[in-house]
């Protein structure tokens, strides 16, 4: 590229200042830093949400209970429409996270926890909340770990309910 052309089409550009070594590499180690801080912070969201997980149960046996003796056969048509459009829900919140769409991401985690509350999915509940409420850049762009910890919450959850 000339020191004469635009960055990017349409966006006038200055031209080019000589950085020193001391200066790119200062930069480059404040790039690194944050890209690991940001890393860690997701590890250690992922480590709390574990933690939490042993104090909540993956479904509320009480609530399956109740719904199962008010809708009788109904229950497994529910169940079946759980398990297909929350995975498709999930699958789509994947590629939000991935493509780090804070706004589809909290959108599409409010879906899900929706779902999840109808049959006292608590965990797949609170895993929604927080990336719900995550406010975009809080933790960079990492909702990949809590995104992953939500799909093995999804299989338990599917697997209690007998699908």
């Amino acid at each position: 590229m000339k020191a004469t052309e635009p960055f990017a089409p349409g966006v006038a550009s200055r031209a080019p200042q000589a950085v020193s070594a001391e200066e790119e590499a200062a930069a480059l180690h404040r790039f690194r830093s944050k890209a690991v801080r940001l890393l860690k912070a997701a590890k250690q969201e992922a480590a709390i949400l574990r933690g939490m997980n042993d104090d909540l149960e993956s479904i509320r046996v009480d609530q399956l209970a109740m719904l199962r003796r008010e809708m009788g056969g109904k229950i497994d048509e529910l169940v079946r429409l759980f398990v297909v459009t929350t995975g498709e829900s999930l699958a789509e919140l994947q590629a939000a996270a991935q493509a780090c769409d804070h706004r589809r991401v909290a959108a599409l985690a409010h879906r899900i926890k929706g779902s999840a509350s109808n049959f006292g999915a608590v965990r797949m509940m609170a895993i929604c909340e927080r990336l719900e409420t995550s406010p975009a850049g809080e933790a960079g762009c990492e909702p990949a770990a809590l995104v992953e910890l939500l799909a093995g919450e999804y299989q338990l959850v599917s697997r209690a309910l007998g699908r």
